[in-house]
């Protein structure tokens, strides 16, 4: 029933959907919408064909969701009716492009090719994916439609993880993943851009301004319903930067009051919870730590044995085949497949050498230094959102210390969504300054006396 499904929506539904953006700028608008919601369905909203579940490692298969048949859609819209305002060739690809060629020559070295090509399959379709983001935002998707997907994922976040917590009684909340810290994570890099939304969108009126702030607030509480350490410490940390940097940016007498009014509802929240998130740091188990360990060892191992790397995909292989590299393991001595390493850029060094690790480093530094030094340079609500970019850029590659964040799916394209709509803001931006410029310098030729009137002045 599932592979009816996507085939339907494969052969008619992005044609259609396809269709109707290409009529409506509208519609266009609300298939962004859709596509940010479509980053909750997690695992429910994808398919798998040629797939190995048994697999430990992070892709199982040659896999498409439902983020990207709407990502299809919106491509094929800008193709035909955007042509000459897409940018083909967006900021960061070459070290994008960089790092998916050493994927692929790390197929040359791979004990199991195929597990690779399910990773590479991957980092084709998430380019395609930002791509299409960064044109959506630069060709005049409003940002409206960005705000209006977050408003809805917060809705569904909100009461999934109400519902778990107290009607389900579960201790930690994953709302619709697989996993209360992955949950973290992805909330982490929506709350403080909901947050910013609401202090500095002028646009909303006085009743979304309340709506947004509390959406924010209400993505904070789900990401303590997960009592993931470092998720709780990250997103209070986002939040806290978002309100210090719209206080510097964007003073107003609006700015204060919704200031106040989130703050407010951190430290109520704060004071509700506070005796529980001190028990979780307190009483957490020493067990998860040092199975985390164990597998940085092992892949730390692997890079020293191959500085090439052993090839993308092929960690939990290599653990299984080559037991030299888990004659360490103590916790997860008695697990009969090898996971994981959690530690993203380990694991990413382990599999791709440090051609792998360096490359991967310069496309997520460069992401966050472009969003950084647009939100300086950009005034208003884009400046703001900017600013909430890189620090949710910022709390997810913290995260990568202690989950294997950009290797999650859903995960990895909210991700790439957030790094288009930075990259699709400052090529507004830069567009914005061209046509100052170019208005400035015609007033300057317009102000020009003639020549002749000029020699008469002077005689």
């Amino acid at each position: 029933m599932k592979y009816m499904i996507f085939a339907m929506a494969l052969v008619v539904g992005v044609p259609v959907m396809a269709a109707a953006a290409i009529y409506s700028e509208r519609i266009k608008g609300w298939l962004l919408t859709l596509m940010i919601f479509a980053t909750t369905l997690a695992d429910r909203g994808n398919i798998n064909f040629m797939s190995m579940e048994t697999y430990r490692g992070p892709d199982r298969g040659f896999e498409i969701t439902a983020i990207e048949l709407i990502a299809m859609a919106l491509g094929i819209s800008l193709l035909v009716k955007k042509t000459r305002q897409i940018k083909w060739i967006p900021y960061n690809t070459f070290f994008m492009l960089l790092y998916f060629l050493v994927a692929l020559y790390s197929i040359r070295s791979a004990p199991e090719p195929l597990l690779s090509w399910f990773t590479v399959f991957k980092l084709i379709r998430s380019w395609l994916l930002y791509w299409t983001v960064v044109n959506c935002i630069r060709t005049g998707v409003p940002m409206r439609a960005v705000w209006r997907g977050l408003i809805a994922v917060a809705a569904l976040m909100v009461f999934e993880g109400l519902q778990q917590k107290y009607l389900g009684g579960l201790y930690r909340v994953s709302a619709t993943f697989d996993h209360s810290n992955t949950l973290a994570m992805y909330l982490n890099m929506l709350s403080a851009l909901m947050l910013a939304f609401g202090l500095a969108d002028r646009s909303l009126n006085s009743w979304r301004t309340a709506v947004t702030l509390v959406a924010a607030l209400g993505l904070l509480l789900t990401t303590v319903m997960t009592f993931s350490r470092a998720g709780m410490a990250l997103g209070f940390v986002c939040a806290l930067g978002v309100l210090v940097f719209t206080n510097v940016r964007t003073r107003s007498k609006r700015v204060f009051v919704a200031t106040m009014f989130a703050f407010a509802g951190l430290v109520f929240g704060g004071a509700m919870v506070g005796p529980s998130i001190v028990d979780r740091f307190m009483e957490a188990p020493a067990a998860s730590e040092g199975a985390r360990e164990e597998f940085n060892k092992a892949a730390r191992l692997m890079l020293e044995d191959n500085p090439m790397g052993v090839g993308v995909n092929q960690f939990s292989h290599v653990l299984d085949i080559h037991h030299k590299y888990r004659k360490h393991f103590k916790i997860m001595a008695g697990e009969k497949h090898a996971g994981v390493c959690h530690h993203v850029y380990w694991l990413t060094a382990a599999e791709l050498g440090w051609p792998g690790i360096i490359a991967f480093a310069l496309v997520l530094i460069r992401f966050a230094w472009r969003a950084f030094i647009y939100s300086w340079r950009t005034p208003g609500r884009d400046g703001a959102l900017q600013a909430a970019l890189f620090l949710s850029m910022v709390a997810t590659y913290a995260s990568g210390f202690f989950e294997w964040v950009f290797r999650i799916t859903p995960l990895f394209f909210t991700f790439l969504i957030l790094a288009g709509i930075s990259v699709g803001l400052s090529e507004v931006e830069k567009q914005r300054r061209r046509t100052l410029r170019a208005r400035s310098a015609a007033d300057s030729v317009t102000a020009m006396p003639e020549p002749e009137a000029a020699h008469e002045l002077d005689s």
